[in-house]
């Protein structure tokens, strides 16, 4: 017995982030599933019976809700990436400017007095 190959073609895809999935009854939608997105656009889905509606319906949602859990991961770690590179360059900054030769700072018996900053006081 040979098995049947089913071959699919993609026709048409939407990202996913901010996707609202809802079911819905009619004469001629009676399993309806509609997929409202957030540029407008609406899709509408009929399912053979009401197990096949419920299985998409679940399916849509825990990928809508896989979608946007990367998505904040993805933002946090650009946001991650950003905040380090803004440290590096702060730091080589302030490295870069106390290498300037001798600071005046106030002592305890608040007279001026004029001290070179040692590296070791540095975190």
């Amino acid at each position: 017995m040979k098995k049947k190959v089913v071959q699919y073609s993609l026709r048409y895809w939407t990202p996913l982030l901010g996707v609202k999935i809802s079911t819905f009854q009619t004469q001629f939608f009676r399993y309806g599933l509609l997929l409202n997105c957030p540029d407008g656009a609406e899709y509408i889905f009929n399912a053979k019976n009401d197990d096949d509606r419920a299985r998409f319906f679940n399916d849509v949602k825990e990928t809508v809700c896989e979608a946007t859990e990367m998505e904040s991961l993805r933002i946090e770690l650009e946001l991650d990436k950003q905040s380090n590179s803004l440290q590096r360059e702060l730091i080589g900054s302030r490295l870069a400017h106390n290498h300037s030769g001798p600071v005046k700072v106030w002592n305890s018996t608040k007279k001026f007095v004029s001290r070179c900053r040692r590296r070791s006081n540095f975190i």
